[in-house]
């Protein structure tokens, strides 16, 4: 690092390192009994409050640090801060980042509103309450997670937290105010893990479809159901029951095998056009009562405890003649290697001395996706480019001169 060295005859040696410090612009007191908290704005744009106790509450436009509201970038609030007053940062619209420590236990009205410039914030476990308006026009913000003892949400807490995608509420809190997602038009799920549903207002959700899932857990299910304004809801989904996913129907012989994606659930239930079929242990299931030209579609659901997930997506297959199918099962006793799989892009396929007629890949819908070029199906090996395909799972169709051989595959 640069250093100037001046000489003075009369001082001796003095060394002056040219790094720029931080300067202190503006300070003062801000307890809630005065100095018991302290505060400090430098020349970074960081307030910095230390001392112990509760914050002082405010009205709009009368904290101590106001004058300079507008330029704060970060706050940053030491370990012995018991509470964040009425009005602490209202108007910070530069606000961009805050710590708070594992002391605070309530957030004050207006405490952060139109901090547009904040897009995340942790309050901790201690935080029992949110005050009204809190967070109202922080439109930004589209992460918070709250305190696993939060009891209660003042009114129109998050008013206008446009960008807010999805909100979990602990199982300690009781009562969520009125207005308080009025405008947060991109809340797209709910969950809720207290045992009774929360007291809630008639327009707490106002603006927001009743169709996005709202997360509960199993033995509550129903009592969410029936509660005031909750029964408003039509898309209740277990905390912990995933829908099942990638369902693939493929002909085997005479039969269709049904899989999809093991979520370590109890048991699932099959569902065949729109009948209950079976109740599986597995994530697998071979229908054999089917008939040749029907076409069948199948959907699964999860089941755990006393509770079962929604509707699988419906995938549906055709029921071919035995003929044609040469099985999974077979697979032994069949020449044909496909690698590497999963794949990123491209996929190859070797099939001995077994001719090729033709290939035809499939998606779990069962539609045919367009390859980029069709596969020279005259060599021992066979190079297929899938990059332009988006990550899922797929069926590998093949045509041979013995019948049709059916591959999954996974395109990452």
């Amino acid at each position: 690092m640069r250093k100037i060295i001046l000489f003075f005859a009369f001082l001796g040696i003095i060394t002056i390192n040219d790094t720029k410090a931080q300067i202190i612009i503006a300070s003062g007191n801000c307890g809630a009994t005065g100095n018991n908290l302290t505060w400090e704005l430098d020349s970074d744009s960081v307030l910095t409050i230390t001392g112990s106790g509760k914050m002082g509450d405010y009205t709009d436009g009368t904290t101590p640090w106001y004058s300079n509201c507008f330029g704060i970038k970060t706050v940053i609030i030491g370990n012995s801060a018991t509470s964040i007053g009425n009005y602490a940062f209202s108007n910070c619209i530069a606000l961009a980042s805050i710590t708070l420590p594992n002391t605070i236990t309530s957030i004050g009205n207006n405490a952060f509103e139109n901090c547009i410039a904040l897009t995340s914030i942790t309050l901790s476990d201690p935080v029992t309450s949110i005050g009204i308006s809190a967070f109202q026009n922080c439109s930004k913000l589209n992460s918070i997670t709250l305190s696993n003892s939060l009891i209660s949400v003042g009114n129109s807490a998050f008013y206008g937290c446009s960008v807010l995608s999805s909100i979990t509420f602990p199982n300690s809190v009781t009562s969520i105010g009125a207005y308080v997602f009025w405008a947060c038009n991109n809340l797209g799920s709910i969950i809720c893990k207290a045992a009774a549903p929360p007291a809630i207002q008639s327009n707490t959700f106002a603006n927001l479809s009743k169709s996005i899932p709202v997360y509960v857990y199993c033995a509550s299910v129903n009592t969410y159901k029936a509660a005031t304004y909750w029964s408003e809801f039509t898309n209740y989904q277990i905390i912990g029951l995933s829908i099942p996913e990638e369902v693939t129907v493929v002909q085997q012989n005479n039969a269709l095998a049904i899989s999809w994606k093991d979520t370590g659930m109890a048991s699932y239930n099959i569902y065949r056009n729109n009948v209950f079929l079976a109740k599986v242990s597995t994530a697998t299931y071979l229908d054999n009562d089917v008939t040749h030209g029907e076409e069948y579609c199948y959907e699964i659901t999860a089941l755990n405890d006393d509770c079962e997930s929604s509707l699988s997506e419906k995938v549906c297959q055709t029921v071919g003649t035995s003929t044609d199918i040469i099985s999974d099962i077979a697979e032994d006793n069949v020449s044909i290697t496909i690698y590497p799989n999963p794949t990123t892009g491209e996929l190859r396929i070797e099939n001995g001395e077994l001719k090729i007629n033709d290939i035809a890949i499939f998606d779990i819908m069962g539609r045919n996706v367009n390859l980029s070029t069709r596969p020279l199906v005259n060599s021992s090996t066979i190079t297929i480019d899938i990059s332009h395909l988006p990550a899922g799972i797929y069926l590998v169709q093949i045509k041979t001169e013995t019948g049709i051989i059916v591959k999954k595959i996974m395109k990452e």
